[in-house]
């Protein structure tokens, strides 16, 4: 999961760029970046569920994005064409525009990723079924998203479990114990296993039980490990 830390990072470092010199207006205000770290906050915010989705934000930044491309291209063409000073100043000015696409490019990236990541979980918890609360906090894209996520996992689903039984819906967790197969080079009868289950042991029989029930007749020879 991508990390959440740039939530944290500090409004002052928002950069504010403006110039009196260029005819261009230069000024990035505030409140574009304020409204990207307000998507990771709201995850912030609730960091197990699935939050509304910002659709005012998520526009406001990509207008944003678009807008700063511009005037950095617009500067950097005025700089080759000798319209403005080609100095630190205005040097300082498309580098803290880049910056400032960047960030708000990250932000997004991030919102984004998170929410889908999210969605993928939820998606198998609940075995595709989606509520209305919880389609209510999804855009129509993250809607189609579930659904064909669904469908593609549960064909994989089943062409990776056709023969073997594993479901890997209920069984995603590694297992506790660690079966292996093993057979029986003498004679012993009864053996108890820590389950308390009996099984024979019989020389050629071959049983497949956790290795910590076989430690013991491992040791004195009684039984093999075997490969199935």
């Amino acid at each position: 999961m991508p990390e959440l830390s740039i939530v944290h990072a500090e409004e002052s470092q928002i950069p504010i760029i403006s110039s009196v010199e260029s005819t261009q207006h230069l000024e990035i205000e505030t409140a574009a970046l304020k409204e990207g770290l307000e998507l990771l906050r709201s995850l912030e915010r609730e960091p197990t569920g699935l939050p509304p989705y910002m659709t005012t934000n998520v526009e406001k930044c990509k207008e944003s994005i678009n807008k700063i491309f511009k005037t950095t291209f617009n500067l950097i063409q005025a700089r080759r064409a000798g319209t403005i000073t080609t100095d630190e100043h205005s040097r300082t000015k498309i580098l803290l525009l880049k910056d400032a696409g960047q960030t708000l490019k990250r932000y997004l990236i991030v919102y984004h990723h998170e929410r889908l990541n999210r969605i993928r979980k939820i998606t198998r918890n609940t075995c595709g079924i989606l509520g209305q609360s919880l389609k209510a906090n999804m855009s129509k894209n993250e809607q189609t998203f579930a659904e064909k996520y669904y469908r593609l996992y549960i064909d994989f689903e089943n062409d990776v479990t056709s023969n073997n039984g594993l479901k890997l819906l209920t069984n995603n967790s590694p297992p506790k114990l660690e079966y292996y197969y093993y057979r029986c080079k003498e004679d012993y009868g009864e053996y108890e296993l820590a389950d308390g289950n009996i099984i024979i042991i019989k020389r050629g029989l071959i049983h497949h039980m956790p290795k910590e029930n076989a430690e013991t007749l491992l040791r004195s020879g009684i039984v093999e490990q075997v490969h199935m």
